[in-house]
């Protein structure tokens, strides 16, 4: 019985997953981790001239302008040769859920132009860990930002005064 029920669970997350990003056919949608981001390419012949992303937080959904972008560890890429539309999220982007420098989950949402009408389609959220361990300082380059992160292991000393 027990069984069963796991089964019937796995079954319905799955469909559920699925859901999230109905109504995208298949192929059109490539999400993948990287070292240091999370990247999102979609074909240009389903999104058209004019895709807009939304990274989805706690607070709502903000919309990728490129003043967001840049302050916020974002960038977004047409490329025309290859047909596709690239957005890279930094794993300290806005709205990414951050687990212990370890764990960094995505949310976002496609915004399309069909048939004269806007529609938004959910993506499926993603989870991202590091394929390497983070360094004591990193600097990370983007075509509109860049990260420094310097991380210390040296704690400061409590100084016991006496009076």
């Amino acid at each position: 019985m027990a069984l069963g029920f796991c089964i019937g669970v796995a079954l319905l997350l799955s469909l559920w997953s699925r859901a999230e990003t109905a109504g995208i056919p298949d192929g059109v949608l490539r999400m993948e981790c990287h070292d240091r981001y999370f990247m999102i390419a979609v074909d240009l012949s389903f999104t058209g001239d004019e895709p807009h992303f939304e990274a989805v937080g706690e607070t709502g959904a903000y919309a990728i302008t490129q003043q967001y972008a840049a302050q916020c560890g974002y960038s977004i890429n047409v490329h025309p040769l290859p047909g596709h539309v690239e957005l890279r999220a930094s794993y300290f982007s806005c709205q990414t859920q951050n687990k212990d420098d370890e764990m960094f989950t995505f949310n976002f949402n496609l915004n399309v132009t069909q048939e004269g009408k806007e529609v938004t389609y959910p993506l499926q959220d993603k989870t991202c860990s590091p394929s390497v361990p983070w360094s004591p300082r990193e600097v990370t380059c983007e075509t509109n930002y860049m990260e420094v992160s310097v991380r210390s292991e040296v704690t400061c000393p409590i100084w016991n005064k006496e009076g």
